[in-house]
């Protein structure tokens, strides 16, 4: 790994952890804008909500 240097070793080494972990690095519900403002937050947590109930 010497020759991609430390910075993208470390790079390389987070992302094989994060694969191996299990753990989702993307979002299960993506709210996109339309002007709603704060709205649109409130709609993201209701809809995780309900999606944690089943």
């Amino acid at each position: 790994m010497k020759a991609f240097g430390s910075n993208a070793t470390a790079v390389v080494n987070a992302i094989d952890s994060l694969s191996k972990s299990g753990m989702p690095i993307i979002p299960n519900i993506l709210v996109a804008g339309g002007g709603g403002g704060a709205l649109d937050g409130l709609a993201a947590v209701l809809l995780k909500s309900l999606s944690e109930k089943k």
